[in-house]
């Protein structure tokens, strides 16, 4: 979590406000949120997996701006993961082993779609900004109806000509009632 409005104690300390509050960011800050909303989830919905429930908080969350290594997958929003409507299960992505030696890296994750309720078109597109480095996906959209999944491939290509050692972030966005992203 960052800047999260918490209690904190009135006295003398390095952590104490005379308010009694403190902005304080941190994992610390965040757990309890999200404990709060996976409770809230599972009641819910008894008979979602906890990898279902992981998706439903992490492809609705609101993109914050930052890095996923500084924000994760954006702010939970409990609303949104109660109604959404499909989930991609791997809620982030990472291609680790890039070899710069080659001057074309290609690599490839399969990503899976389960559809939660009703039926669903979801339209498909991956995204990153950065020169020399391109994403796709194997389909632009996927029908499917009640508690239905399919895979798709995600394939990120890094022209290591154009592009400087470091690390790169992008997105895949489906949209269907609602936005899902994967970090």
């Amino acid at each position: 979590g960052v800047d999260i409005n918490s209690t904190v104690p009135t006295g003398d300390c390095s952590l104490c406000d005379p308010s009694g509050y403190r902005l304080a960011s941190g994992t610390s800050m965040a757990t309890p949120h999200v404990a709060g909303v996976v409770a809230l989830l599972k009641q819910a919905h008894p008979d979602w997996s906890s990898e279902i429930i992981k998706a439903a908080i992490m492809n609705p969350a609101l993109d914050l701006g930052y890095d996923p290594l500084t924000q994760g997958s954006g702010r939970v929003d409990a609303f949104k993961s109660y109604n959404i409507t499909g989930v991609v299960v791997e809620g982030s992505l990472c291609f680790l082993d890039i070899e710069d030696d080659d001057k074309v890296w290609s690599g490839a994750k399969s990503l899976n779609l389960t559809n939660l309720v009703g039926y669903n078109n979801f339209t498909i597109t991956a995204s990153i900004t950065q020169k020399g480095i391109n994403a796709n996906t194997s389909k632009n959209w996927i029908n499917l109806t009640d508690k239905l999944s399919e895979k798709f491939n995600l394939t990120v290509e890094v022209n290591n000509t154009e592009v400087d050692d470091g690390i790169y972030f992008g997105v895949v966005t489906l949209n269907a009632n609602s936005s899902l992203r994967v970090p």
